[in-house]
Protein backbone atom coordinates (compact mmCIF):
# COMPACT_ATOMS: atom_id res chain seq x y z
CA UNK A 1 0.00 0.00 0.00
CA UNK A 2 1.32 3.38 -0.96
CA UNK A 3 0.90 6.27 1.39
CA UNK A 4 0.58 9.53 -0.48
CA UNK A 5 1.54 12.53 1.58
CA UNK A 6 -0.31 15.78 1.22
CA UNK A 7 1.93 18.10 -0.74
CA UNK A 8 -0.51 20.95 -1.11
CA UNK A 9 1.11 24.20 -0.23
CA UNK A 10 1.02 27.84 -1.07
CA UNK A 11 3.77 29.32 -3.11
CA UNK A 12 3.08 32.65 -1.48
CA UNK A 13 5.13 33.26 1.68
CA UNK A 14 2.89 33.23 4.75
CA UNK A 15 2.92 36.38 6.80
CA UNK A 16 3.60 36.06 10.49
CA UNK A 17 0.90 37.34 12.86
CA UNK A 18 1.76 40.72 14.27
CA UNK A 19 1.23 41.72 17.90
CA UNK A 20 -1.66 43.96 16.84
CA UNK A 21 -3.39 41.08 15.07
CA UNK A 22 -2.93 38.79 18.04
CA UNK A 23 -4.38 41.42 20.39
CA UNK A 24 -7.35 41.96 18.09
CA UNK A 25 -7.96 38.20 17.92
CA UNK A 26 -7.77 37.89 21.70
CA UNK A 27 -10.26 40.74 22.10
CA UNK A 28 -12.70 39.06 19.71
CA UNK A 29 -12.41 35.77 21.63
CA UNK A 30 -13.07 37.50 24.96
CA UNK A 31 -16.08 39.36 23.55
CA UNK A 32 -17.48 36.18 22.02
CA UNK A 33 -17.04 34.28 25.28
CA UNK A 34 -18.76 37.04 27.25
CA UNK A 35 -21.69 37.17 24.88
CA UNK A 36 -22.04 33.38 24.79
CA UNK A 37 -22.56 33.45 28.56
CA UNK A 38 -25.07 36.31 28.41
CA UNK A 39 -28.03 34.50 29.93
CA UNK A 40 -29.70 34.13 33.34
CA UNK A 41 -27.77 32.13 35.90
CA UNK A 42 -28.44 30.21 39.10
CA UNK A 43 -24.81 29.21 39.60
CA UNK A 44 -22.72 32.34 39.00
CA UNK A 45 -22.87 35.73 40.72
CA UNK A 46 -24.92 38.55 39.21
CA UNK A 47 -26.01 42.19 39.53
CA UNK A 48 -29.75 41.48 39.70
CA UNK A 49 -31.16 38.71 41.90
CA UNK A 50 -34.73 37.49 41.48
CA UNK A 51 -36.48 35.28 44.05
CA UNK A 52 -39.76 34.44 42.26
CA UNK A 53 -41.39 32.57 45.17
CA UNK A 54 -41.38 34.08 48.66
CA UNK A 55 -43.99 32.97 51.21
CA UNK A 56 -44.73 34.21 54.71
CA UNK A 57 -47.84 32.67 56.27
CA UNK A 58 -49.04 30.40 59.04
CA UNK A 59 -48.39 27.42 56.77
CA UNK A 60 -45.08 28.18 55.04
CA UNK A 61 -42.09 30.40 55.71
CA UNK A 62 -39.15 31.60 53.60
CA UNK A 63 -35.54 32.07 54.63
CA UNK A 64 -33.67 34.45 52.33
CA UNK A 65 -29.87 34.20 51.99
CA UNK A 66 -27.78 36.70 50.02
CA UNK A 67 -23.99 36.76 49.77
CA UNK A 68 -21.51 39.36 48.58
CA UNK A 69 -18.83 37.21 46.93
CA UNK A 70 -16.47 40.09 46.10
CA UNK A 71 -13.64 41.59 48.14
CA UNK A 72 -15.29 45.01 48.03
CA UNK A 73 -18.31 46.57 49.72
CA UNK A 74 -21.56 45.69 47.93
CA UNK A 75 -24.89 47.51 48.20
CA UNK A 76 -28.24 46.47 46.78
CA UNK A 77 -31.67 48.04 46.50
CA UNK A 78 -34.24 45.34 47.21
CA UNK A 79 -37.97 45.21 46.53
CA UNK A 80 -40.68 42.89 47.79
CA UNK A 81 -43.62 42.70 45.36
CA UNK A 82 -46.91 41.46 46.84
CA UNK A 83 -48.67 39.21 44.32
CA UNK A 84 -52.13 39.88 45.78
CA UNK A 85 -52.01 43.68 46.00
CA UNK A 86 -49.13 44.50 43.59
CA UNK A 87 -47.70 46.76 46.30
CA UNK A 88 -43.93 47.23 46.54
CA UNK A 89 -41.86 47.39 49.75
CA UNK A 90 -38.35 48.79 49.25
CA UNK A 91 -35.22 48.57 51.39
CA UNK A 92 -31.44 48.66 50.97
CA UNK A 93 -28.82 46.20 52.18
CA UNK A 94 -25.08 46.79 52.62
CA UNK A 95 -22.68 43.86 52.69
CA UNK A 96 -19.00 44.00 53.58
CA UNK A 97 -16.54 41.98 51.52
CA UNK A 98 -17.39 38.27 51.35
CA UNK A 99 -20.31 38.80 53.75
CA UNK A 100 -23.34 36.52 53.74
CA UNK A 101 -26.60 37.64 55.31
CA UNK A 102 -30.00 36.10 55.94
CA UNK A 103 -33.47 36.81 57.27
CA UNK A 104 -36.86 35.15 57.67
CA UNK A 105 -39.48 36.82 55.47
CA UNK A 106 -42.18 37.06 58.16
CA UNK A 107 -39.76 38.49 60.74
CA UNK A 108 -37.64 40.77 58.60
CA UNK A 109 -34.40 41.99 60.11
CA UNK A 110 -34.30 45.24 62.10
CA UNK A 111 -31.07 47.17 62.30
CA UNK A 112 -29.80 46.37 65.80
CA UNK A 113 -26.08 46.38 66.67
CA UNK A 114 -26.85 44.69 70.02
CA UNK A 115 -28.02 41.41 68.46
CA UNK A 116 -26.98 38.50 70.73
CA UNK A 117 -24.75 35.70 69.52
CA UNK A 118 -26.68 32.80 68.00
CA UNK A 119 -26.66 29.75 70.27
CA UNK A 120 -29.58 27.70 68.92
CA UNK A 121 -31.42 26.85 65.73
CA UNK A 122 -34.55 28.04 63.88
CA UNK A 123 -35.81 31.62 64.14
CA UNK A 124 -33.71 32.33 67.24
CA UNK A 125 -30.78 32.89 64.87
CA UNK A 126 -32.68 35.17 62.52
CA UNK A 127 -30.71 38.30 63.47
CA UNK A 128 -27.33 36.65 64.04
CA UNK A 129 -24.32 38.24 62.39
CA UNK A 130 -23.68 41.72 61.02
CA UNK A 131 -26.95 43.44 60.10
CA UNK A 132 -27.09 44.42 56.40
CA UNK A 133 -29.69 47.13 57.03
CA UNK A 134 -33.34 47.32 58.05
CA UNK A 135 -35.35 44.58 56.30
CA UNK A 136 -39.16 44.85 56.55
CA UNK A 137 -41.29 42.10 58.10
CA UNK A 138 -44.68 40.81 56.94
CA UNK A 139 -47.23 40.41 59.72
CA UNK A 140 -50.02 39.21 57.40
CA UNK A 141 -49.93 36.47 54.79
CA UNK A 142 -47.49 37.30 52.01
CA UNK A 143 -46.93 35.67 48.66
CA UNK A 144 -44.75 37.43 46.15
CA UNK A 145 -41.25 37.97 44.87
CA UNK A 146 -38.03 39.59 46.05
CA UNK A 147 -35.85 41.47 43.56
CA UNK A 148 -32.45 42.98 44.44
CA UNK A 149 -30.32 45.25 42.22
CA UNK A 150 -26.66 45.96 42.98
CA UNK A 151 -25.98 49.70 43.25
CA UNK A 152 -23.10 52.07 43.94
CA UNK A 153 -22.64 53.98 47.19
CA UNK A 154 -24.69 56.80 45.65
CA UNK A 155 -27.53 54.42 44.78
CA UNK A 156 -26.95 54.11 41.03
CA UNK A 157 -27.37 50.67 39.41
CA UNK A 158 -24.04 49.08 38.47
CA UNK A 159 -22.81 45.85 36.91
CA UNK A 160 -20.85 44.66 39.93
CA UNK A 161 -21.89 41.00 39.56
CA UNK A 162 -21.10 40.33 43.22
CA UNK A 163 -24.36 38.81 44.47
CA UNK A 164 -25.71 35.28 44.86
CA UNK A 165 -28.75 34.05 46.75
CA UNK A 166 -30.93 31.16 47.86
CA UNK A 167 -34.46 30.85 49.22
CA UNK A 168 -35.45 28.06 51.62
CA UNK A 169 -39.16 27.25 51.97
CA UNK A 170 -40.28 25.56 55.20
CA UNK A 171 -43.61 23.89 55.93
CA UNK A 172 -44.32 25.04 59.49
CA UNK A 173 -46.68 22.12 60.14
CA UNK A 174 -44.50 19.22 58.98
CA UNK A 175 -41.01 20.73 58.96
CA UNK A 176 -40.56 19.84 55.28
CA UNK A 177 -37.83 22.01 53.72
CA UNK A 178 -36.95 22.77 50.11
CA UNK A 179 -34.61 25.28 48.50
CA UNK A 180 -34.04 27.00 45.16
CA UNK A 181 -31.38 29.40 43.91
CA UNK A 182 -32.15 33.00 43.02
CA UNK A 183 -32.16 33.69 39.29
CA UNK A 184 -29.33 36.09 38.51
CA UNK A 185 -28.97 38.57 35.67
CA UNK A 186 -25.42 39.74 35.08
CA UNK A 187 -24.65 43.38 34.36
CA UNK A 188 -22.12 44.71 31.87
CA UNK A 189 -19.90 47.79 31.89
CA UNK A 190 -22.90 49.69 30.47
CA UNK A 191 -25.20 48.75 33.38
CA UNK A 192 -26.91 51.78 34.91
CA UNK A 193 -26.22 54.07 31.95
CA UNK A 194 -29.96 54.81 31.69
CA UNK A 195 -30.41 55.46 35.42
CA UNK A 196 -33.26 53.62 37.12
CA UNK A 197 -34.53 52.19 33.83
CA UNK A 198 -32.77 48.84 33.45
CA UNK A 199 -33.09 47.25 30.00
CA UNK A 200 -32.54 43.49 29.94
CA UNK A 201 -30.91 43.73 26.53
CA UNK A 202 -27.57 41.92 26.67
CA UNK A 203 -27.19 38.68 24.72
CA UNK A 204 -24.69 36.68 22.72
CA UNK A 205 -25.94 38.58 19.68
CA UNK A 206 -26.24 42.18 20.89
CA UNK A 207 -24.37 44.02 23.67
CA UNK A 208 -26.45 45.76 26.32
CA UNK A 209 -26.72 46.56 30.04
CA UNK A 210 -28.16 43.45 31.72
CA UNK A 211 -28.60 39.88 30.51
CA UNK A 212 -31.85 39.30 28.67
CA UNK A 213 -34.47 36.86 29.85
CA UNK A 214 -34.54 33.51 28.01
CA UNK A 215 -36.77 32.70 25.08
CA UNK A 216 -38.19 29.62 26.80
CA UNK A 217 -37.99 27.51 29.96
CA UNK A 218 -37.75 23.70 30.04
CA UNK A 219 -39.13 21.45 32.76
CA UNK A 220 -38.81 17.68 33.13
CA UNK A 221 -41.67 16.52 35.33
CA UNK A 222 -44.14 13.83 36.29
CA UNK A 223 -47.51 13.98 34.62
CA UNK A 224 -50.12 15.45 36.93
CA UNK A 225 -51.68 12.59 38.88
CA UNK A 226 -48.80 10.15 38.40
CA UNK A 227 -48.03 7.66 41.16
CA UNK A 228 -44.91 7.92 43.28
CA UNK A 229 -42.97 4.71 42.57
CA UNK A 230 -41.72 4.42 46.16
CA UNK A 231 -44.99 5.28 47.92
CA UNK A 232 -47.02 3.02 45.64
CA UNK A 233 -50.71 2.92 44.77
CA UNK A 234 -52.80 5.78 46.10
CA UNK A 235 -49.90 8.23 46.14
CA UNK A 236 -49.86 11.33 43.98
CA UNK A 237 -47.30 13.59 42.31
CA UNK A 238 -48.14 17.16 41.30
CA UNK A 239 -45.98 19.93 39.87
CA UNK A 240 -46.60 23.64 40.14
CA UNK A 241 -44.80 26.60 38.61
CA UNK A 242 -44.36 30.17 39.82
CA UNK A 243 -44.17 32.71 37.01
CA UNK A 244 -43.17 36.38 37.22
CA UNK A 245 -42.75 38.89 34.37
CA UNK A 246 -39.29 40.11 33.43
CA UNK A 247 -40.71 43.55 32.64
CA UNK A 248 -41.61 45.27 35.91
CA UNK A 249 -42.26 48.91 36.77
CA UNK A 250 -41.55 48.98 40.50
CA UNK A 251 -42.41 52.68 40.67
CA UNK A 252 -46.04 51.86 39.90
CA UNK A 253 -46.58 48.12 39.56
CA UNK A 254 -49.39 47.36 37.09
CA UNK A 255 -48.94 43.83 35.69
CA UNK A 256 -50.33 42.87 32.31
CA UNK A 257 -51.26 39.47 30.93
CA UNK A 258 -48.57 37.34 29.28
CA UNK A 259 -49.48 34.44 27.02
CA UNK A 260 -47.57 31.26 27.87
CA UNK A 261 -47.34 28.53 25.26
CA UNK A 262 -46.73 24.98 26.53
CA UNK A 263 -45.17 22.31 24.30
CA UNK A 264 -45.41 18.96 26.11
CA UNK A 265 -43.56 15.85 24.89
CA UNK A 266 -44.35 12.49 26.49
CA UNK A 267 -42.11 9.42 26.66
CA UNK A 268 -43.24 8.31 23.17
CA UNK A 269 -42.18 11.66 21.67
CA UNK A 270 -45.83 12.59 21.13
CA UNK A 271 -46.39 16.35 21.19
CA UNK A 272 -49.20 18.11 23.06
CA UNK A 273 -49.90 21.84 23.12
CA UNK A 274 -51.50 24.13 25.70
CA UNK A 275 -51.84 27.86 26.30
CA UNK A 276 -52.60 30.00 29.33
CA UNK A 277 -52.35 33.66 30.34
CA UNK A 278 -50.36 34.75 33.41
CA UNK A 279 -50.94 38.20 34.89
CA UNK A 280 -48.32 39.41 37.34
CA UNK A 281 -46.94 36.83 39.72
CA UNK A 282 -48.85 33.55 39.63
CA UNK A 283 -48.36 30.11 41.13
CA UNK A 284 -50.33 27.42 39.35
CA UNK A 285 -50.32 23.62 39.15
CA UNK A 286 -49.73 22.01 35.77
CA UNK A 287 -52.96 20.05 36.19
CA UNK A 288 -55.00 23.24 36.38
CA UNK A 289 -53.44 24.71 33.24
CA UNK A 290 -54.64 22.07 30.80
CA UNK A 291 -55.82 18.45 30.75
CA UNK A 292 -52.97 17.78 28.35
CA UNK A 293 -50.59 17.84 31.30
CA UNK A 294 -52.35 15.02 33.19
CA UNK A 295 -51.44 11.34 33.23
CA UNK A 296 -54.77 10.37 31.66
CA UNK A 297 -54.09 12.48 28.60
CA UNK A 298 -50.32 12.13 28.23
CA UNK A 299 -50.34 8.36 28.56
CA UNK A 300 -46.90 8.28 30.20
CA UNK A 301 -45.90 9.09 33.79
CA UNK A 302 -43.23 11.62 32.83
CA UNK A 303 -42.91 14.37 30.24
CA UNK A 304 -40.84 17.33 29.14
CA UNK A 305 -42.52 20.73 28.88
CA UNK A 306 -41.18 23.80 27.13
CA UNK A 307 -42.78 27.07 28.26
CA UNK A 308 -42.48 30.01 25.87
CA UNK A 309 -43.86 33.50 26.63
CA UNK A 310 -44.99 35.76 23.81
CA UNK A 311 -45.48 39.43 24.77
CA UNK A 312 -42.77 39.62 27.47
CA UNK A 313 -40.11 37.47 29.02
CA UNK A 314 -40.76 35.58 32.26
CA UNK A 315 -38.79 33.95 35.07
CA UNK A 316 -40.03 30.59 36.36
CA UNK A 317 -39.27 28.27 39.27
CA UNK A 318 -40.99 24.94 39.84
CA UNK A 319 -41.98 22.82 42.80
CA UNK A 320 -42.83 19.12 42.85
CA UNK A 321 -45.23 17.91 45.56
CA UNK A 322 -45.45 14.20 46.44
CA UNK A 323 -48.28 12.95 48.65
CA UNK A 324 -48.37 9.55 50.34
CA UNK A 325 -51.45 7.27 50.32
CA UNK A 326 -53.62 6.43 53.29
CA UNK A 327 -56.01 8.25 55.67
CA UNK A 328 -53.26 10.52 57.01
CA UNK A 329 -51.35 11.53 53.88
CA UNK A 330 -47.98 13.19 54.19
CA UNK A 331 -46.73 15.63 51.58
CA UNK A 332 -43.18 16.58 50.75
CA UNK A 333 -41.94 19.06 48.17
CA UNK A 334 -38.84 19.78 46.10
CA UNK A 335 -38.24 23.17 44.50
CA UNK A 336 -36.46 23.19 41.17
CA UNK A 337 -34.68 25.76 39.02
CA UNK A 338 -35.77 25.24 35.44
CA UNK A 339 -33.38 25.04 32.50
CA UNK A 340 -33.71 27.79 29.93
CA UNK A 341 -33.12 28.13 26.21
CA UNK A 342 -32.42 30.98 23.79
CA UNK A 343 -32.72 34.69 24.50
CA UNK A 344 -35.41 37.35 24.20
CA UNK A 345 -32.77 39.76 22.93
CA UNK A 346 -32.75 38.51 19.37
CA UNK A 347 -33.58 41.66 17.43
CA UNK A 348 -37.24 40.63 17.11
CA UNK A 349 -38.83 40.30 20.57
CA UNK A 350 -39.50 43.47 22.61
CA UNK A 351 -36.83 44.35 25.18
CA UNK A 352 -37.82 43.63 28.78
CA UNK A 353 -37.25 46.52 31.19
CA UNK A 354 -37.11 46.84 34.99
CA UNK A 355 -37.93 50.33 36.27
CA UNK A 356 -36.80 51.23 39.79
CA UNK A 357 -38.50 53.97 41.82
CA UNK A 358 -36.52 57.19 42.23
Amino acid sequence: MRIIKDKLRSDTPRSRPTAARLCALALLIVQAAGRAAAQPTTEATASILVFPKVLASAARETLIQITNTSNSLALARCFYVNAASSTVSAFTITLTRQQPTHWVASLGRPLDPTDPQCSSTSNACNAAGLDPGSVPAFAADFQGELLCVQVSASGEPIGGNSLSGQATLTDLNTGDITQYSAVGLKGTAFAGSTGNTLPLDNSQFISGQYDACPNSWNLNHFAAGAVDDLAGAGSDVQTEITVIPCTQDLSGFAPTGITLQFSITNEFEQLFMATTIATGLVTVSLASIDAGLTLANLGTPTARTQITPTEQGVIIVGEEIRTSPGPGPISTSAAVNLHHEGTRRNGVAPIDVIVLPN
